[in-house]
């Protein structure tokens, strides 16, 4: 510090005056706070009202990505946008109810993974966010838990 106002410099200003007028609009001196938990995206199928297991379609996507040095973060984004969109409107999880155009949206994006993953078109699917909270280092983690988003008929 040189100045006498307490700033590096003296030149009056600090570290988020770009002297543009614009603030502290984009940057920061602190660090980004660490993510609590991990939220996966989970999809069962049924056939002949009889549920499969559930897949960790997050789980995948993640296992995709390892090892691959140019990943694709197509499906996750589609995904993501699609679960975003469902969750900003009305969600219905009926297995009848009419859908929102964004529940279509989600229902479709989510077939098409599970055929791109070579399972058999299902009946219905049913969708579930399964969070799994981050512990602190030399704590033990909490239980995790599941938010249903829905289960819905698949249109053949």
């Amino acid at each position: 510090m040189d100045g006498t106002d307490g700033t590096v410099g003296g030149g009056g200003a600090d570290l988020t005056d770009r002297g543009d007028g614009a603030g502290d609009r984009g940057r920061s001196v602190e660090p980004p706070d660490p993510p609590r938990a991990n939220i996966h995206l989970e999809v069962r199928s049924w056939r002949a009202d009889r549920p499969g297991r559930w897949i960790d379609l997050t789980a995948r996507d993640i296992a995709a990505h390892r090892g691959n040095p140019l990943p694709s973060r197509e499906d996750q984004t589609v995904l993501r946008k699609a679960v975003s969109a469902h969750l900003a409107g009305s969600p219905h999880t009926q297995l009848r109810a009419p859908l929102t155009p964004a529940a279509q949206y989600l229902r479709n994006a989510v077939v098409v993974r599970l055929e791109d993953l070579g399972e058999p078109r299902p009946d219905a699917v049913e969708l579930r966010l399964r969070t799994l909270p981050i512990a602190p280092p030399g704590r033990p983690a909490p239980a995790a838990s599941s938010r249903p988003l829905g289960t819905w008929e698949v249109v053949p």
